[in-house]
């Protein structure tokens, strides 16, 4: 089925595949990493395909992403090892940047899962250079890298305390390594 994601007017039938046909997650996935003196922050994205969503009984396919934070020589975070697959997706890995939408060909939209500082955000990797290949595919290049925490509700002496900002960076370049 080819849909995007925020397309309402498509009704899901139970066991449907909603598969991305077009390859869109294709310019996204690769490593990409961003260096400021001896800091790296790198990432990896992959498509997981057919993954069962057991909440709405249906198959799609996944961008997934692992990132790992070295800052002055130090390792701060690393997700990289992270097991992901179709079958772990929703029943025991940690997943740590997800999403199976993207509102154009050069952005993407997810959730961010924050091992270091045990919250949750929404990203967006926006592609910001690219080639097109003669086929019209897009060959990304450089994109800007961006996190932004979730609301909620905290109260005092109950709820734990939100840390602020993330434990990678963000509002920066990334450049695509492979």
């Amino acid at each position: 089925m080819e849909a995007r994601e925020n397309d309402y007017s498509i009704e899901l039938t139970p066991g449907c595949y909603y598969k991305d046909t077009t390859n869109a997650y294709q310019p996204f996935v690769g490593t990409w990493e961003w260096t400021d003196g001896n800091s790296t922050l790198t990432l990896v994205f992959e498509k997981i395909e057919m993954v069962y969503v057991h909440f709405s009984d249906i198959y799609k396919d996944y961008l997934v992403g692992k990132y790992k934070y070295v800052e002055d020589g130090i390792v701060v975070v690393n997700t990289l090892d992270n097991v992901v697959n179709s079958t772990n997706f929703w029943s025991g890995a940690y997943v740590p940047i997800y999403g199976s939408g993207h509102p154009s060909d050069l952005t993407f939209h997810f959730q961010f899962s924050d091992y270091a500082k045990e919250k949750l955000g929404n990203g967006r990797l926006e592609i910001t250079e690219y080639l097109t290949q003669s086929n019209g595919s897009i060959l990304a290049t450089k994109a800007d890298w961006s996190l932004r925490g979730k609301g909620g509700i905290y109260i005092e002496g109950i709820s734990p305390e939100i840390q602020p900002g993330f434990s990678i960076p963000t509002g920066v370049t990334l450049t695509k390594i492979n």
